[in-house]
């Protein structure tokens, strides 16, 4: 049986992944168009060389978490979708949707909710190539270096692309059952933006100060 509270604790799960793959991809665009040659030489710096690498290597184990169906994950779109077309409702969950009874953004039925879920999951099918190059990095490279197979390249667009699915697919649903919708672009406190102004502003400072030469 699915119960409202299970169904709410997907949800908060879900939405702690997501806001982390969000900031990291947001990071990663910000890393990858340096605005001058002062952030350009801050960029450079193998500090940021790694940054953007574990951002990358987030991302691509994170969105496998969610997006792939796997047997050994215990939370992923899969599986939640599994039980919302199949279970049994408690009570509680078959409330809510009666309550919702006239509206015409929120569930107001099973059937209501199958017919979103079909929807999303054709979503998710248009994405199938970009996912499976993701699930190769992670069992390839990421879990289990194999320096024999030759990887995919995912680009940080098909990354992000996947990411705004699951922003997609996480509102539908959490939106339409219990009217809640979560601003994932807020982020402003976990930007890198200020850091890299920060750096190459004193970057160019250095280069500004004159030399002292002895003579």
């Amino acid at each position: 049986m699915l119960k409202l509270d299970e169904i709410k604790s997907w949800f908060d799960d879900f939405s702690k992944i997501i806001f982390e793959i969000n900031v990291s991809i947001e990071n990663i665009k910000r890393m990858a168009f340096p605005k001058d040659e002062y952030e350009e030489r801050v960029l450079a710096h193998g500090f940021f060389m790694h940054l953007y690498r574990q951002l990358r290597f987030t991302i691509i184990i994170q969105l496998c978490k969610i997006l792939v169906d796997n047997d050994n994950q215990k939370r992923n779109l899969h599986k939640f979708i599994n039980r919302l077309k199949t279970d049994k409702y408690d009570n509680q969950l078959e409330d809510l949707l009666f309550n919702h009874e006239g509206s015409k953004r929120l569930f107001t039925s099973r059937n209501d909710i199958q017919k979103e879920l079909e929807l999303l999951e054709h979503k998710i099918a248009a994405h199938r190539n970009s996912i499976d190059k993701i699930v190769i990095l992670r069992n390839k490279f990421y879990a289990h270096s194999d320096v024999n197979t030759e990887l995919p390249i995912v680009s940080n667009e098909e990354l992000e692309s996947l990411i705004k699915l699951a922003v997609e697919i996480y509102n539908s649903l959490n939106g339409k059952l219990l009217d809640a919708y979560f601003v994932f672009d807020h982020i402003s406190d976990w930007k890198i933006d200020h850091i890299i102004k920060v750096l190459a502003l004193h970057n160019k400072d250095l280069r500004k100060k004159p030399t002292n030469r002895v003579n």
